[in-house]
C-alpha cells in the first residue's frame, strides 16, 4: 500500500512546476503577454490530461491490489474528479 502512497505523492510533485509558474505569472507587476498565456494554457492542458491519466492508472493498481488483499486492508480509490477539480481551482487557465 505504501507503493500507492508513493505514486500519489509523486503525481502531486509533478504538478508543482506548473503551479509555481502559474503563481509567478499571476504575481508579476505587469500582466502576462498573450503569447505567455497561450503557452501556459497549452502546457496546463497537457499536464492536466497527464495527471488525470496517471490518477486513473493508480486507481487500476488499487483495484488490482484490493483483489489480492483481505477486505480489512483494502485501499480506497482516489477520487479522480475531486482531485482534478482541486487542481483546476489552484491553477486555472488564463483568459485570452
Amino acid at each position: 500500500m505504501r507503493e500507492i502512497e508513493k505514486a500519489t505523492a509523486k503525481l502531486e510533485e509533478k504538478l508543482e512546476p506548473i503551479k509555481r509558474r502559474y503563481q509567478t505569472l499571476r504575481a508579476r507587476n505587469f500582466p502576462p503577454l498573450r503569447r505567455e498565456k497561450q503557452i501556459f494554457n497549452t502546457d496546463l492542458e497537457k499536464v492536466t490530461a497527464e495527471y488525470e491519466e496517471a490518477l486513473r492508472a493508480v486507481n487500476k493498481r488499487i483495484l488490482t491490489l484490493n483483489v489480492n488483499t483481505p477486505p480489512a486492508m483494502h485501499q480506497p480509490l482516489i477520487q479522480v474528479e475531486k482531485r482534478l477539480q482541486q487542481f483546476r481551482e489552484a491553477c486555472s487557465p488564463f483568459d485570452l
